[in-house]
């Protein structure tokens, strides 16, 4: 073989190996392209995936507790079962031991939500002043779009007497303070009764100097001669459910 040929044979060797490493390359370059668009897929399926998981099986799947003191907004409801279910969780939130997440859901619920209640116990503020939840009844008491402050329960006592009834003397004096309270403090429910006669059959008589100087008296109609003073209830709405089952006695 002459020299010549030999240089065109090494010729060709090099141009076949340039042309194999643009092949290599363009074939690195393409499955970089695959892998990146097939990653860009996963993600846009599990964006999809996520937009389809409720709060509740999102939290679920957390470990989370549901419901939480954070409640999802109203616009969101599908329909009125869907709203009053939301409106039972907040009840359920703020009627608990835990301050904090009945001030937190009072902070974050919708109108529409905080303004739910219970035709026999009553609003969020009779929950929240059976419970002592000081901070969570300035939050509502603040929120402007809150209407149940003069809001009554099942026997038409006022969260007044709630307060009273559970020797709560913050909250009793946040609400006689509250421009929209508006009944007043001698205001008595079906039974004829006032927060007065509330804190002395159910609580101590702590909220009793506090009641008294805010106009309030002993109700007209007195309990069959009952001497119960310094008795609390056994739970925070147990004077209420007491006074639920005394008012069916005297039907």
């Amino acid at each position: 073989m002459s020299m010549l040929s030999g240089c065109g044979c090494l010729a060709g060797i090099v141009r076949m190996l340039r042309n194999l490493r643009q092949r290599l390359g363009q074939g690195c370059r393409y499955r970089d392209t695959l892998l990146a668009n097939r990653e860009a897929g996963e993600v846009h399926r599990l964006e999809e995936a996520a937009r389809s998981v409720s709060e509740e099986e999102l939290a679920q799947i957390l470990g989370n507790s549901f419901p939480g003191s954070v409640l999802r907004p109203a616009e969101n409801c599908e329909d009125s079962e869907d709203l009053e279910r939301l409106q039972e969780e907040f009840l359920e939130i703020v009627q608990s031991s835990d301050s904090q997440a009945a001030l937190r859901a009072v902070e974050s619920a919708t109108s529409e939500i905080v303004n739910a209640s219970d035709e026999c116990v009553g609003s969020a503020l009779h929950f929240i002043a059976a419970e002592g939840h000081v901070q969570a009844c300035r939050a509502l008491l603040a929120r402007s779009d809150f209407g149940q402050v003069n809001s009554r329960n099942g026997i038409g006592s006022t969260a007044l007497h709630i307060a009273a009834a559970n020797d709560e003397e913050e909250i009793c004096k946040m609400i006689l303070a509250c421009p929209r309270f508006t009944v007043g403090a001698a205001a008595v429910n079906n039974n004829g009764q006032t927060s007065m006669d509330f804190a002395a059959e159910f609580g101590t008589g702590l909220c009793l100097d506090i009641l008294e100087a805010s106009g309030c008296r002993y109700g007209t109609c007195r309990r069959r001669g009952r001497q119960v003073l310094n008795r609390r209830p056994a739970n925070a709405l147990g004077a209420q459910a007491e006074e639920v089952a005394d008012m069916n006695e005297l039907d």
